[in-house]
């Protein structure tokens, strides 16, 4: 059995913590500066609305080096851009905390939705929502959809919850929510994961591709077998499905990787 705590977003399961698989992924995401592109985005603000961005650009040698040369030599800027860099700081919070509620809700009212449905026709058969939260292993011949349910692996201790999974007997269809303003496709400034995943640019798709992959690997784990993988994003103007590649070779490198350098 799993035990979630879904303030602080732990799984605990035989007295273990374990580690969630967005947690697992945080851990080979490039790492985003908060103090530097807020301090950067500042100057940039300042200098524009005074007419001196693009020579102050040019004489410190390229974007790249404003941040440094500005804390290195500091400016008679220095007031308001420390201000508007507050102003970002304290926006970016605000913007997160409003995401996370945004998110939570949608996900609320579309698990409800599916739940108290008697049942949803796929591929011309009616099959219907099953309430639990554990997904019945070793069971290869039912159709049934899951909502939300637990997914684990003891070998690696990591955990994790897929919005949707459908099971047609032995075959899985996993579907996830997202609603962000944006998943991007292309990465900043040729951002690629971190060792073993250095191949793979960093962008949201891809992030959320290794998601609902390593899902994929854990229920293939208990025998089952992907057939399909399916972002669902959803925004004020409507929702947009986004299928996704299996990177399953992938999964088994990352989680090795992990594993290897952690104190499982």
């Amino acid at each position: 059995m799993i035990q979630f705590e879904e303030k602080a977003h732990t799984y605990t399961r035989n007295g273990n913590r374990y580690l969630s698989v967005t947690q697992l992924l945080g851990k080979y995401e490039p790492f985003f500066d908060t103090e530097y592109w807020s301090l950067y985005k500042a100057i940039k603000d300042v200098f524009e609305l005074k007419g001196l961005w693009y020579s102050y650009k040019q004489h410190v040698g390229g974007w790249e080096n404003v941040v440094n040369y500005f804390t290195t030599h500091g400016s008679k800027h220095e007031v308001p851009v420390r201000a508007r860099q507050n102003e970002y700081k304290q926006q970016w919070i605000e913007k997160n905390r409003k995401a996370i509620e945004r998110g939570s809700g949608i996900h609320k009212t579309l698990e409800m939705m599916v739940n108290n449905q008697k049942h949803i026709v796929v591929d011309r058969s009616h099959i219907k929502p099953n309430y639990g939260k554990y997904m019945p292993l070793g069971d290869f011949t039912s159709e049934q959809i899951f909502t939300e349910p637990y997914l684990w692996s003891d070998d690696y201790q990591l955990a994790g919850q897929s919005d949707i999974i459908i099971k047609l007997a032995r075959r899985v269809r996993i579907k996830d929510y997202k609603t962000n303003e944006e998943i991007t496709t292309e990465a900043f400034n040729g951002q690629t994961f971190a060792h073993p995943l250095e191949h793979l640019p960093f962008h949201k798709y891809n992030l959320y591709t290794m998601q609902l992959s390593i899902y994929g690997w854990m229920l293939e784990e208990w025998g089952f077998r992907v057939e399909d993988l399916e972002l669902i994003h959803i925004t004020e103007s409507g929702a947009v499905t986004m299928k996704c590649y299996y990177l399953k070779d992938e999964v088994i490198e990352l989680v090795k990787h992990y594993k290897a350098n952690s104190l499982i």
